[in-house]
This record gives structure tokens, C-alpha cells and sequence, in this order.
């Protein structure tokens, strides 16, 4: 176990109702963030992504060992992340510092800081979490044990896709769909990051090992119907989720959304052949509940 008697003991924090919202990116995350910062009994920090389980737990370093600070320690390093959080001028910035920090270190105190009104439902989203180890998971369990999964999923191909294109936008100023004639240029993208990303089979296997409430949502859906999918996800929460909480939510606003670029067919087939195996995967864990995705078809034997 990777917590000490100190955390055990604090009842107000493992007993806490919590929620941790993982899956895909590009996925409407910035607006569910933005729409739980309205309902009047969830608590959201305003930093949307705290990423502090894979800050302790780094994806891909399966070699890392946890060790268990002193409580001396842990405040210390509490104290010096909320000194950094404060006066940090980017959200990069604190995450650099929590890496440096809580690298095979877990800080409960300094997660639970960022949760403060004790009475409210406390929210953690943080797609990135999709990418832990079983290692990871189990200390998400440890942590906050009475958590809820909300895990949103998005056609992989889709969802790779929109990634590339947002960052290349951002980055260089461009539009990536113009490089379909460089396909060295985007096979170099081909990375175990984006293969990762998009095995929901295998994510959901790992929490539903220590978790038993778990949403799924399907982006698509999201995007078709916000209404509904804010409905469902109040609903599976336990909160109010009636016509006047959810007309102060920006339901229908667009945060952080990139420009729709259409895959070109060359690019589409070098995504398609390397998310296939996620494709199979997928569908055959998930069933209908994705029928909704772009390229569903194309793996129904």
C-alpha cells in the first residue's frame, strides 16, 4: 500500500464523494469543466487538469517505484507545490513542478488541497489519467475510494486526428491536412502516445478492477446532444440535474475546439491501418455503445 497511517486516519478525505473524469482527448472536457463550475453542488478546481496521479506515476516508466514519504515530507512538498501553483505564471509551469516533486512520491494532502469546499462533490478531470498503469489506478483507489469514473471515448482515428491538426495549428501556424503529400511527415506521429491513447479497451479493463461506477460516454453523443449527456452524467453523479441547473451551463458553447479539417484519404488510411487492432479491441468490449463512431463500420465483420 502505498499510503501511510497518517492518510488513513483523515476520514473527512477517503471518505469524500469524488469524481474522475478520464478518456480521449479533444473530447469537450474544457465545457464539461466549465458546466460542472456551474452546478451549485460540484466542486471543480479551477485548473481543469490537475494530472497529479500520472505526475507520481508517470505513464510508460514501469520501472519507477513508489516510496512513501515521512509525513514531514509530504508537507513540505505541499507547500512548496501550492507555493508553486500560486505564483506559477502557466499551468505548465506547475505541472513541470509537480513532476519534479511527486515522481514515485504520493502527497494525498496536496491533492486534496486542490478540493476545498468539503460539502460539494469533488471533480478531477483529467484525461491523461487513461494512460496509467495498473500501479496508477490502484493509487487512484487508495486515494479517493469512493471515487466515480466518468470515461469518455471518441473514434480513435477521429480523435488522433483532431490531436495532430490542433497542435500543428498551434505550432506551426498551418493547416496539416496541406502536409498529405509529406506521409514521412505524419507516419512520424505514429507514436505509442497516440496508439495508447485510443485503447479504451484496455483502460477500462484496469479501472474496472477497482472501480465499479463507471459512465461511459461516447463523444459523438456528446457533441450531438450536450443536454443529454450533461443529464446522464448529473444523474450518475447524484446530483441535481433538472432544467434550471442545467440552463446556467454553457451547453452549447464550443471551449478550446479546434477548426473541422477533413482527413485526407491517404492520411485516413495510414490512421485507419494503425488503430486497428484498437478498432477490434474496442468494439468488441464496447458493442454498440460506440455505433456512433465515424469508422464503426469498417471493422462489423
Amino acid at each position: 500500500m502505498f499510503l501511510d497511517v497518517n492518510l488513513k486516519k483523515d476520514k473527512d478525505m477517503q471518505d469524500r464523494k469524488h469524481v474522475v473524469c478520464i478518456g480521449a482527448q479533444r473530447t469537450s472536457t474544457t465545457r464539461l469543466h466549465a458546466c460542472f463550475h456551474q452546478h451549485p453542488e460540484i466542486f471543480v478546481p479551477e485548473e481543469k487538469e490537475l494530472h497529479y496521479f500520472n505526475a507520481v506515476l508517470p505513464p510508460y516508466r514501469d520501472d519507477l517505484k513508489v516510496k512513501k514519504p515521512f509525513i514531514t515530507t509530504r508537507l513540505l512538498i505541499k507547500y512548496i507545490l501550492k507555493l508553486t501553483d500560486f505564483y506559477s505564471k502557466s499551468k505548465y509551469g506547475a505541472r513541470s513542478m509537480r513532476k519534479l516533486f511527486l515522481r514515485g512520491r504520493p502527497v494525498p494532502e496536496y491533492y486534496w488541497s486542490h478540493f476545498s469546499d468539503k460539502d460539494l462533490i469533488s471533480c478531477d478531470i483529467t484525461p491523461a489519467y487513461s494512460l496509467l498503469s495498473e500501479e496508477g489506478v490502484a493509487l487512484i483507489k487508495e486515494t479517493a475510494p469512493g471515487s466515480k469514473i466518468i470515461f469518455i471515448v471518441r473514434d480513435p482515428v477521429e480523435r488522433m486526428w483532431s490531436e495532430l491538426s490542433y497542435h500543428y495549428e498551434k505550432t506551426h501556424k498551418g493547416d496539416l491536412s496541406e502536409k498529405s503529400d509529406d506521409l514521412d511527415f505524419i507516419k512520424t506521429k505514429l507514436t505509442r502516445h497516440h496508439l495508447k491513447r485510443g485503447d479504451y479497451a484496455n483502460t477500462y479493463k484496469i479501472f474496472s478492477k477497482y472501480f465499479s461506477d463507471i459512465l461511459i460516454l461516447v463523444f459523438e453523443e456528446i457533441n450531438q446532444d450536450m443536454n443529454k449527456s450533461m443529464r446522464d452524467i448529473c444523474e450518475f453523479i447524484g446530483v441535481d440535474a433538472g432544467d434550471k441547473v442545467l440552463g446556467n451551463m454553457p451547453l452549447e458553447q464550443k471551449l478550446n475546439a479546434s477548426k473541422k479539417i477533413s482527413i485526407p484519404e491517404d492520411i485516413e488510411k495510414i490512421l485507419l491501418d494503425f488503430q486497428a487492432e484498437n478498432y477490434s479491441n474496442n468494439i468488441t468490449l464496447f458493442g454498440n455503445t460506440v455505433s456512433k463512431w465515424k469508422y464503426y463500420d469498417n471493422f462489423i465483420e
